[in-house]
């Protein structure tokens, strides 16, 4: 094993951890770790939705037993979710890096400011497939530009403005990460940003780190945890823009 797989391996277990407690894809640990560690905002994105659609499709079949899953929301919401991952992956070969590293930023303190509000309490009426399908839209852009799963976005999305249930939204979520994940990596694959290899040692420590994360879970405050969540969100998101600053002057990706 090179150190570089190790390390890899370890950013892995550190965002399956993540995931595990907080239910959220380890792209928002992934991403912006490997892009304040030196890599290219491309290489990071590509990198990161191979971790983010492995640990999408274990936890989606996971719900689907539950029936957790609503299909008709998932349906409606699917192609244009797969549609808008493929024009964020083509968006993202043609975008400098800093911009990419702001953009992020930018996602990762809405993510912040969403873990401190209580999610509104559901409706469970009928879901507007305009709703859903803008939804899909909209966070399959930024899965295939940005190189996250989704959850952060679709989980809350779906709450406050379809009135789904937190549990059904979780499971829609999931499902919905491994469809825009996977037309996400066949862009990125297309572009040459993916190393097969190295994606292989990130999900080996993702799925220990999942395991782990759930242990864990038993004996940690949903509310406490959330709250440390959030504040760790806003310390990457400043992370990510002084990067950005500091790399955009010298035509830096």
């Amino acid at each position: 094993m090179h150190p570089s797989d190790l390390i890899l391996a370890f950013a892995g277990l550190v965002a399956g951890l993540l995931s595990g407690l907080m239910g959220v894809g380890g792209g928002f640990l992934l991403v912006p770790a490997l892009a304040i560690a030196g890599w290219k905002m491309t290489s990071a994105v590509g990198m990161s939705l191979v971790f983010v659609t492995v640990m999408g499709l274990a936890g989606s079949l996971s719900h689907i037993k539950r029936g957790n899953v609503d299909w008709p929301i998932v349906k409606v919401a699917a192609v244009p979710a797969v549609i808008g991952a493929q024009l964020g992956a083509f968006g993202s070969a043609g975008l400098p890096g800093w911009f990419l590293r702001a953009a992020f930023a930018g996602v990762l303190l809405y993510a912040a400011h969403e873990m401190t509000r209580p999610l509104p309490a559901a409706t469970d009426g009928q879901v507007s497939a305009v709703a859903s399908a803008g939804l899909g839209g909209i966070v399959g852009v930024l899965s295939g530009l940005l190189g996250v799963g989704g959850g952060v976005l679709l989980v809350p999305g779906q709450c406050r403005w379809m009135g789904v249930p937190l549990k059904r939204a979780i499971g829609n979520s999931m499902a919905l990460v491994v469809l825009t994940g996977v037309a996400g990596i066949a862009g990125h694959l297309a572009f040459g940003h993916l190393d097969v290899g190295s994606g292989a040692w990130l999900v080996v420590g993702g799925l220990v780190g999942v395991r782990l994360g759930l242990w864990l879970l038993r004996w940690i405050s949903p509310v406490g945890l959330r709250t440390w969540f959030a504040a760790f969100l806003v310390t990457l998101a400043v992370l990510m823009i002084a990067t950005a600053a500091l790399r955009a002057p010298l035509g830096l990706t």
